[in-house]
């Protein structure tokens, strides 16, 4: 198997077709939203692309999307996606069956690679703990005298919808109606009844949801989505995930490709035809991933967005959906909704030689002086009160 180093946006756009057979249908591994990513916020990441294409003859057969920067620690590789854009399940997408092969490979290249290929820190963040690739690479390079470590990242929350059989001749809005009360039985009494309220709210006001499904729909209701975040986010003091240009266009284009290849979800509620909340993720097999969302300041009486996520959840039932992922973030209201924690992992790797000791050295070491910083606070609190 051959390593080939992809360092330029057009050698990485020419993987597409080969690329869409090996993300295993999560949306943050594929090319409609790495490769915009790159387009667009490469620049302001100060970096270069560093993505290791792993091939058979000329079948390409496994991808790590990465990309390298220089830094104070050394030359740090990263994963495409990461950082402000939050992207969660990452990985190496691989052909199936090839991942002890593909991780062999990937561990030769990284362990001989020398400028202008070289590396010292390899920095991985909202990986997919389930990755067969990552895992066997991690065993492959301790082995190699690289320092590893492992420890657990950013929770993405997900709900996972009923789906069992009905009564014969069963219609479809019948089918519907008889989850979405199995899905209501698993939530608290309190909380079922709240959800109710809301439900009664959507079909008194009335409340409609509109789906994106042209692209001629696509930029009118974009533009709706970051209007409505932005003015949300500033209300709350925050910056907002559309502020900077580049990021901005980066989701723009992304849902341009995602809607395209049937992957995109992009919704808006409207209350007597006015707007009140938006919705923007993707989808992927039977799972809706909800990335972000947009509210309208001046309509928070009516709850617009738990009146969205019911209106989301009732049509991912309609579309006989099983997953519904929430992604990244402890928000309260997620599990009050029944989703489930799924862990994600953070990578540091370092290569054997001086410069990745250094660089990894440096790093931990500041990680175990937070460490006990934190705990050297709590005991001067503990004995403070105990004083009291």
């Amino acid at each position: 198997m051959q390593v080939k180093q992809v360092s330029t946006l057009e050698q990485l756009a020419s993987l597409r077709e080969q690329w869409r057979l090996l993300d295993r249908g999560i949306p943050f591994r594929g090319w409609e939203w790495l490769l915009p990513c790159w387009r667009h916020c490469g620049r302001a990441l100060g970096g270069e692309l560093y993505t290791l294409a792993c091939f058979d003859g000329d079948t390409l057969v496994a991808l790590a999307p990465w990309y390298r920067q220089r830094t104070p620690l050394g030359r740090v590789v990263r994963a495409l996606g990461d950082g402000v854009i939050c992207s969660d399940y990452l990985g190496v997408p691989c052909a199936p069956g090839r991942a002890p092969e593909v991780a062999e490979a990937l561990a030769r290249h990284l362990t001989a690679a020398r400028s202008p290929a070289g590396w010292d820190l390899l920095r991985l963040e909202g990986q997919d703990p389930d990755d067969p690739v990552l895992a066997a690479l991690c065993t492959l390079l301790r082995a190699r005298d690289h320092a590893v470590t492992e420890q657990p990242g950013p929770r993405c929350w997900r709900i996972t919808l009923p789906c069992s059989a009905g009564a014969a001749g069963e219609t479809g809005a019948q089918a519907v109606q008889r989850r979405w009360d199995e899905y209501l039985g698993t939530l608290s009494r309190s909380h079922r009844s709240q959800t109710r309220r809301i439900e009664r709210r959507c079909q008194a006001l009335p409340a409609t949801l509109h789906v994106v499904r042209t692209v001629s729909e696509l930029r009118p209701a974009f533009d709706l989505l970051v209007s409505l975040h932005q003015r949300r986010r500033n209300q709350l003091g925050d910056r907002g995930l559309f502020a900077s240009p580049q990021v901005r266009e980066f989701h723009r284009e992304a849902a341009e490709l995602l809607l395209r290849a049937g992957r995109l979800w992009l919704a808006w509620l409207e209350v007597k035809g006015q707007p009140v909340a938006a919705q923007y993720g993707a989808l992927a097999g039977r799972t809706l991933y909800v990335y972000q969302s947009g509210l309208e300041p001046a309509a928070l009486e009516v709850e617009p967005g738990r009146m969205m996520l019911v209106a989301t959840l009732r049509h991912a039932l309609a579309q006989n959906l099983q997953g519904f992922d929430l992604l990244r973030g402890d928000e309260p209201y997620k599990s009050h909704f029944r989703a489930v924690p799924q862990p994600s992992r953070e990578l540091l790797i370092a290569h054997r030689h001086l410069g990745g000791r250094l660089g990894y050295h440096a790093l931990t070491g500041g990680r175990r002086l937070r460490t006990w910083a934190r705990g050297l606070r709590g005991l001067l609190q503990e004995r403070l009160r105990s004083d009291v």
